[in-house]
């Protein structure tokens, strides 16, 4: 070891590099004989060599006290112990006090001696807390802690030697003759050796071995992951104090800071020769520790608890507390604080229990059950924020599944199907539905919102998409052919309307010919014309007679400009006119001798007509014939059944017919004397 600063400085130097005591001594401005001798010092304890004359450099050793020296302080273990969880220090302080008491007592009591279950997640302090029992009892870690998935049975209970031909000698573990074992990875190991490990947690001081009792003296720490219940007997359970640490997940999350100092920390080791002021505890002390577990703990957890394997623990207790109702107590609540740590073995109202069981508590008691307390309500609130966040959790990713799974149901579902599908159709959704398949059997197995989220962008781009390209090509297919049909059905639907429309037209057209006939006929069979009837205005009416004749309405406009003032002014310039040439005589109506030559007309007494025409021929037929006013004026003559028969043949209406006349022969007369002969 180093004696002082000094010689803590020199090793640094060599390590550092310098060789030459002489560079040395200047360094550190120490005279040259000084550093020789203390170097010569350094030598003889291992620590420095010489490999050649004035030359130094540093052993193995003499590295790692160089490194040791450059180590701060370690830090102050009750200082450090106190940034552990106080379920943490609960259990490390039951731990340490069934250790003493086994240690002090195991040939006493060879019974009922409890072991302990440390359970949870990784990184929670199951490990650390092995660590820390076994520094306080001045054991190396390694050499307690084993990974039980690593071992065999004869390594963890005994292996038999043969002797001699005839001779086995039994073996046992060095492990059972530690203070204390921790058998990490309980749930990875074999069953062999998980039943092996029974011997460690029955409590008993020994067990036998082909008729060979084996001692055991190791108070046994199991770490595990799982669930104890479905790995270890009842019984077994029921003399275990469990620890679960599932629920310190967030008060352990720096615990790798608190782990660190706790490695650095300078740990009192516990006096060996420590051992309870009796070997049994006494009635009334049994009695309180009872009363007061019975009235915190549950119906269930009242049936997991041995009282008497608790009553060891108070034995350990009380080698470091005098006062045997001080031990109980702290036996109790620190119990009380490891199994609140699983669920429904504490009443509600379990701190106000112990205190009323108790009694007021002050010191170390006090400041657990306070941390106890204050961890509860944390713990409970955490609990609740954890189940709403899973239920949370757990219901968005049942609402993400289902509405995965029904887009994929839908899109198989509407696939088209059909023998018009084409053939690159048909392939590609046989392989839509074949990915469709295999993704619904991994969304339904989907149990976290990652594995969603990984499914759900290859959905769209292997199932959905060619699904709906498919759909929609098929789709415009379908919707180009009903279109078609469509403008088929409305030129048929157009042409009926057309041909009922050209119907309906041939229809009115013959109705209306057949009343045109009628009207025609009505009139062409008219014989009798009444006094002052207009028959010329009955043709006009009728449409037989077009219109007045041009040459008519030409010398119509003509006699009436002459006659105006205008006219009578320049006939008084050119001088008197000579009289309009006398019309032609109308022809004889039988066409038989020369044309009859009316009269000419009396010279009117009266005013003189505003006009003067030469033209008779006012109007025209309906086959271009022309009449004058005076031939058209009698019903049944022949001009007007000429003017009626070319309306008729004009309109294309059938012939008119006239009804025969029968003439009634006159009778004859006969005379008496004819008669008289006739007799």
């Amino acid at each position: 070891m180093l004696s002082d600063g000094l010689d803590q400085a020199i090793l640094r130097l060599v390590a550092a590099g310098e060789t030459r005591s002489e560079s040395i001594a200047t360094a550190l401005g120490r005279p040259a004989r000084t550093v020789k001798y203390r170097l010569a010092r350094l030598r003889d304890a291992g620590l420095v060599e010489s490999p050649s004359r004035g030359n130094w450099r540093p052993t193995g050793a003499g590295n790692r006290a160089a490194l040791a020296a450059t180590v701060p302080e370690p830090a102050g273990w009750l200082d450090a112990l106190e940034a552990l969880p106080a379920e943490h220090q609960a259990a490390l302080r039951l731990i340490e006090g069934t250790v003493i008491a086994r240690r002090a007592l195991g040939t006493v009591h060879t019974t009922n001696w409890p072991g302990f279950l440390l359970l949870g997640p990784t990184k929670t302090g199951k490990t650390l807390i092995g660590q820390l029992a076994a520094r306080r009892f001045g054991l190396q870690p390694d050499d307690v802690i084993r990974r039980l998935g690593r071992m065999t049975t004869g390594r963890l209970l005994g292996r038999g030697v043969q002797e001699s031909a005839e001779a086995w000698r039994i073996v046992s573990s060095p492990l059972l003759g530690l203070p204390l074992v921790m058998l990490d990875e309980f749930d990875k190991a074999g069953r062999a050796l998980q039943q092996a490990s029974f011997d460690y947690l029955a409590g008993e001081s020994s067990y036998g071995v082909e008729c060979k009792n084996q001692t055991v003296r190791a108070t046994t720490v199991v770490a595990l992951n799982k669930d104890p219940s479905t790995l270890l007997p009842d019984e077994v359970l029921r003399r275990c104090v469990v620890l679960d640490m599932s629920g310190l997940v967030a008060a352990t999350a720096d615990l790798d800071r608190t782990a660190r100092r706790l490695t650095r920390a300078a740990v009192p080791v516990l006096d060996p020769a420590l051992a309870p002021p009796a070997a049994e505890l006494p009635e009334e002390g049994w009695d309180d520790l009872r009363r007061i577990l019975r009235t915190c703990l549950t119906d269930r957890g009242w049936g997991l608890v041995d009282v008497e394997a608790i009553s060891r623990i108070v034995l350990g207790y009380w080698a470091q507390e005098p006062d045997l109702m001080k031990a109980v107590a702290s036996v109790a609540i620190d119990y009380l604080v490891v199994a609140d740590t699983r669920p429904d073995l504490l009443e509600a109202d379990w701190a106000i229990r112990f205190e009323a069981a108790a009694g007021p508590s002050d010191g170390p008691i006090a400041a657990t059950l306070a941390a106890a307390r204050a961890r509860r309500v944390a713990g409970q609130d955490r609990q609740a924020t954890a189940e709403s966040a899973t239920r949370d959790a757990s219901l968005e990713l049942a609402g993400n599944r289902a509405r995965l799974l029904d887009a994929l149901d839908h899109a198989v579902r509407s696939a088209p199907r059909g023998r018009d599908l084409m053939e690159g159709a048909r392939a590609t959704i046989a392989t839509a539905r074949g990915k469709a398949h295999r993704l619904h059997e991994a969304i339904a197995g989907a149990r976290s919102p990652d594995a969603l989220a990984v499914l759900e962008p290859i959905l769209e781009p292997d199932v959905l998409a060619p699904l709906r390209t498919v759909t929609a090509a098929l789709e415009g297919r379908r919707q180009a052919a009903v279109q078609s049909r469509q403008r088929d059905a409305d030129a048929r639907n157009r042409e009926v309307v057309r041909k009922q429309a050209e119907r309906g037209a041939t229809q009115a057209d013959q109705r209306a010919a057949k009343s045109r006939h009628a009207e025609l006929q009505r009139l062409y069979r008219r014989v009798r014309t009444s006094p002052g009837e207009d028959v010329l205005a009955g043709l006009l009416a009728a449409r037989c007679l077009m219109r007045r004749s041009e040459q008519y309405e030409e010398e119509t406009l003509v006699s009436i400009i002459t006659g105006s003032i205008i006219g009578r002014g320049i006939r008084s310039l050119l001088g008197s006119p000579s009289p309009p040439p006398e019309p032609e005589p109308p022809p004889n109506r039988w066409g038989i001798g020369p044309p009859l030559r009316q009269p000419s007309p009396p010279v009117p007494s009266g005013p003189q007509p505003r006009y003067v025409t030469g033209t008779r021929t006012w109007f025209e037929d309906r086959a271009g014939r022309r009449y004058q006013s005076g031939e058209l004026v009698a019903w049944g003559s022949a001009p007007v059944l000429a003017v009626i028969e070319a309306a008729a043949a004009a309109e294309d209406l059938p012939r008119l017919t006239r009804p025969r006349s029968r003439r009634r022969q006159p009778a004859r007369r006969v005379s008496p004397s004819s008669s008289r002969r006739r007799r």
